[in-house]
């Protein structure tokens, strides 16, 4: 059987926000595409960009598949989760080699850009972010727009700690993912988007759900994705350790926060409500228990950590 090679993304940068009525979704005003046919010959991209929820964008890792072109008897590629086992290497750490990432923040509730927000660049080992990365702190600009260069492979987290105009924000974690690659130019105008709560409108979410915030815990919000990528359903997510205080949330098929659900919906988004303070591994199984991912992620009292998740390698 001829076999040749077709390259899927692994996990791209993506647009995760949270709707007016405290339920997670990607911003419907940025939208760009509703299929990777669409991306094709816009804005400079590639013919390899495709449609990640909404918002064309290049691959930023890959793997092999079978060719579309190959033997008609070939079976067919599962774009779902054919990636699972089969997953490239992670982008080697090169500190000289400089990368430009973007980040767009805005409010949840009035969805206007957060201007002049403060954020901080920080290495993974640096858990207190005591020496932040790049010269940072930066603050965004007029359009939420925050622009930093970090290095290929960079393996760390954006640390948001509102104060001034901002001081009734949520303290903020955002995870560096996709990690940056040399080998992908990232544009501005396709920067993932991260809306922030306050602390009353998370608070408004956790009450309507039956449950009440913590102030010695932290919070966890991902959004999961498939080997297409594109979030997706049907996945179980864990997190250790917790505490007798911690639940867990998926949104339903509206987008709307449910603590009966015992997997994502399609638009692939949950997360944990007081969590205690310090590392946390979140591992994400399909329900036959096979396993998508593994991270361990950084908590802190008082703080969202925020996470767009794809497969990874079985450790």
């Amino acid at each position: 059987m001829k076999i040749g090679t077709l390259h899927r993304t692994l996990l791209t940068a993506c647009t995760f926000g949270v709707a007016a009525a405290c339920s997670l979704a990607v911003d419907a005003d940025r939208t760009q595409c509703s299929k990777n046919a669409d991306c094709l010959g816009r804005g400079g991209l590639s013919s390899k960009a495709i449609c990640v929820a909404k918002v064309c964008t290049e691959p930023l890792a890959t793997v092999v598949e079978e060719d579309a072109g190959a033997d008609a008897d070939a079976a067919p590629v599962d774009k779902t989760w054919g990636c699972l086992g089969n997953l490239p290497e992670l982008p080697v750490e090169e500190p000289d080699v400089p990368v430009e990432r973007y980040l767009r923040f805005s409010s949840i509730i009035s969805t206007k850009p957060l201007v002049g927000l403060p954020v901080k660049a920080c290495l993974v080992t640096d858990e207190t972010c005591a020496q932040p990365y790049a010269g940072t702190p930066k603050e965004t600009d007029a359009a939420g727009l925050l622009s930093v260069t970090l290095y290929s492979g960079f393996r760390g987290y954006f640390d948001i700690t509102p104060a001034g105009d901002y001081a009734n924000l949520m303290p903020a974690i955002y995870y560096v993912l996709p990690i940056p690659d040399k080998n992908y130019a990232v544009t501005a105008d396709r920067s993932p988007s991260i809306a922030l709560f306050t602390k009353n409108e998370l608070e408004f979410a956790v009450a309507s759900v039956g449950k009440a915030l913590k102030e010695e815990y932290g919070h966890l919000i991902f959004g999961i994705m498939d080997c297409s990528p594109g979030l997706v359903a049907d996945v179980v997510v864990r997190a250790e350790p917790i505490s007798n205080q911690t639940f867990t949330f998926y949104t339903d098929g509206t987008g709307v926060p449910s603590i009966t659900q015992s997997k994502t919906s399609q638009n692939g988004n949950g997360g944990f409500v007081n969590l205690p303070a310090g590392k946390v591994k979140m591992r994400a199984t399909l329900e036959s228990g096979r396993f998508v991912g593994e991270r361990e992620l950084l908590i802190r009292p008082g703080t969202i950590t925020y996470l767009i998740f794809g497969p990874t390698k079985e450790p």
